[in-house]
């Protein structure tokens, strides 16, 4: 077969990832912190689910909230409680929400050749009770920001 005939043309590119849309939001201020989201998952002009959240509860003062491919949200939310409840087992106690911050960024980085299509915010208060709110690429650079939205497939800081 030519590789310039319409045929080799027309065949789809290998593409591992689907974007399930999706928009997550923080706030944070002196004394709180606020994550939110919607709940609708779709695929192309299809809706999936209009009841998933895409928040997760991480210890007592911190979540996580998600934007991107269902699948990889779910394995990276399971995969940071798991730290957690590691990081609990090894030191009795709750990890602070820095070093969530650095766990949720070390994970993201270690799978920077193939990485989740997550775009995550971990929000909550920090050792001193105010409100904080880290905000992430897909390979695990963040930034602590007081408010900022992402949007699939745009991403964007305020």
């Amino acid at each position: 077969m030519i590789m310039d005939s319409p045929l080799a043309r027309a065949r789809p590119e290998f593409n591992p990832y689907v974007d399930n849309g999706g928009t997550v939001i923080a706030i944070s201020g002196k004394d709180f912190c606020l994550l939110g989201g919607d709940t609708r998952i779709s695929q192309d002009y299809n809706i999936l689910s209009r009841t998933t959240s895409k928040i997760t509860q991480l210890t007592r003062t911190a979540a996580i909230a998600t934007s991107g491919m269902l699948a990889d949200i779910v394995k990276f939310h399971k995969l940071i409680l798991a730290r957690i409840k590691n990081y609990e087992y090894k030191m009795h106690k709750e990890p602070s929400l820095e070093a969530l911050s650095f766990l949720v960024s070390k994970e993201l980085y270690m799978k920077r050749f193939m990485p989740y299509y997550t775009f995550n915010l971990v929000g909550g208060l920090d050792s001193e009770g105010r409100g904080a709110v880290f905000s992430y690429d897909a390979v695990g650079s963040f930034d602590p920001v007081s408010y900022t939205h992402l949007t699939l497939p745009t991403i964007c800081s305020v």
